[in-house]
């Protein structure tokens, strides 16, 4: 079992010894997590688990060797993490890991090139994400993303065509 925790990092609990393996942020290390405070965590088909955090953009750990590769957001570069606040994250069937940001859209991790591909509100292109606080996600075994946002409702993301349908409402009847 794998818990990311908001102070203390990550930790891997033993259900037979019911004992803790933790894995914290190391000033030091570069090969230690980014931050303790981790908001969201996905185990992807490899056996990795990426932890995204609260402002130090998102880990992968290997659980065998106990490292971690860390992404972070670095301004404006292009490919990089689209913010660093980590708030969903999802690993769908084909090995795509679809990363909710507090303020960077929807980012796409590209396991060949190692970066990402962004996906953000614009609001002179219909079609596009509804708000770029992206705070839930979810794979539908039909291929389709649904993304849950603040402030923007909920998209249907279909990646065949690129293109998210918001579902909007000022309350829930």
């Amino acid at each position: 079992l794998w818990f990311g925790m908001a102070g203390t990092g990550v930790a891997r609990m033993d259900p037979g010894s019911e004992t803790f393996t933790r894995y914290v942020h190391s000033p030091d290390d570069p090969r230690s997590l980014s931050s303790n405070i981790v908001l969201s965590i996905a185990i992807d088909g490899e056996g990795f688990v990426w932890a995204g955090t609260l402002d130090a953009g998102i880990n992968r750990l290997d659980p065998v060797t106990g490292t971690v590769e860390r992404f972070l957001h670095e301004g404006d570069e292009e490919r990089t993490l689209g913010a660093g606040r980590v708030d969903a994250i999802i690993c769908d069937p084909e090995g795509n890991i679809w990363i909710g940001t507090g303020h960077g859209g929807l980012n796409l991790f590209e396991p060949v090139t190692r970066s990402f591909r962004k996906y953000v509100h614009d609001p002179r292109r219909p079609g596009t994400i509804s708000s770029n606080a992206v705070s839930a996600l979810l794979h539908h075994r039909s291929g389709l993303v649904w993304v849950g946002t603040q402030g923007g409702g909920v998209c249907r993301f279909d990646q065949t065509s690129g293109i998210f349908q918001a579902f909007i409402t000022d309350h829930f009847d």
